[in-house]
């Protein structure tokens, strides 16, 4: 019984972590779609 619970909070650990890789991915997507790049802001 305990092995199967850890088992299940280990498979909902790891779809969260896949679900969370997703969103990040989509926002980077987005960035870069709305005509954002990586090089930041120049400092003054």
């Amino acid at each position: 019984m305990i092995l199967r619970l850890a088992a299940e909070n280990l498979a909902a650990k790891v779809e969260l972590t896949q679900i969370r890789a997703s969103r990040l991915r989509e926002r980077v997507n987005l960035h870069l779609a709305l005509g954002g790049d990586f090089r930041g802001t120049p400092s003054k």
